[in-house]
C-alpha cells in the first residue's frame, strides 16, 4: 500500500476498537486515519458500547484520527455521489452511510477504503478502481512491520470470530497464506 489516507467503515475500525489494538493502526498509519463523520457517528450511536465511545474519545483528543464535516449539498458532486450510493434511483438497495461516505473520500482523494464489508463495496472498488484494505490485510501489515507476531495476528484473529465477526478463513495462518502471501 501507499502512503496516502485510509478511509474507514465501521466495521474494519471498530474490530481494532473492540480488540483494544488501535495501537496498531496508529502504528502503521499514523496521521492518515480517517473516519468519516457519518462513521464517527455510527461510533458515537448510544447503542455502541461505552468501550468503543470511549476509544473514539481518546483517539480524537489524541489526533490520532481525523474526521472530516459530514456529507451535504454545499458539495455537490461529492454529496449526489454518496446520495447515489445510500439512496439509489433505480430504486434498488442503497449501502449504508458509513460505507458510501468512506467510499465517496477514498474516491475524491485517491485514497484507499478500509472495509470488511466486500458484499457492499467491492462492486464499488473495482468499478472506481479504489485500493482497499481489511482487517485481515491490516494485521499481515503488522507482521510485515514486526508491529505484532504473527501469534499475536492468530489471536486476534480466534477473538474476532468468537465476537461474532465473519471472516474469509476461521484460521488466520490460511488466511495469511491463502490472500497476503500469495
Amino acid at each position: 500500500m501507499t502512503d496516502d489516507l485510509i478511509f474507514f467503515d465501521n466495521d474494519c475500525f471498530s474490530n481494532f476498537l473492540d480488540l483494544q489494538k488501535a495501537d496498531i493502526l496508529l502504528s502503521l498509519f499514523p496521521g492518515r486515519i480517517v473516519i468519516p463523520f457519518e462513521v464517527y457517528h455510527e461510533l458515537k450511536n448510544e447503542g455502541t458500547p461505552a468501550l468503543i465511545r470511549n476509544q473514539v474519545d481518546q483517539l480524537e483528543k489524541s489526533g490520532g484520527i481525523v474526521i472530516p464535516p459530514p456529507f451535504c449539498d454545499d458539495y455537490e458532486y461529492d454529496y449526489e455521489c454518496f446520495a447515489s450510493l445510500t439512496e439509489p434511483e433505480d430504486g434498488s438497495f442503497g449501502i449504508g452511510k458509513g460505507e458510501a461516505a468512506a467510499l465517496v473520500y477514498a474516491l475524491m482523494n485517491k485514497a484507499t477504503i478500509a472495509s470488511n464489508n466486500m458484499r457492499d463495496v467491492s462492486t464499488f472498488v473495482k468499478r472506481y478502481k479504489i485500493k482497499q484494505m481489511t482487517t485481515g490485510y491490516i494485521l499481515c501489515e503488522a507482521i510485515s512491520k514486526s508491529i505484532i507476531t504473527i501469534e499475536e495476528a492468530a489471536s486476534l484473529w480466534t477473538l474476532l470470530i468468537m465476537l461474532g465477526n465473519k471472516l474469509p478463513t476461521d484460521d488466520f495462518s490460511d488466511y495469511y497464506s491463502l490472500y497476503y502471501l500469495k
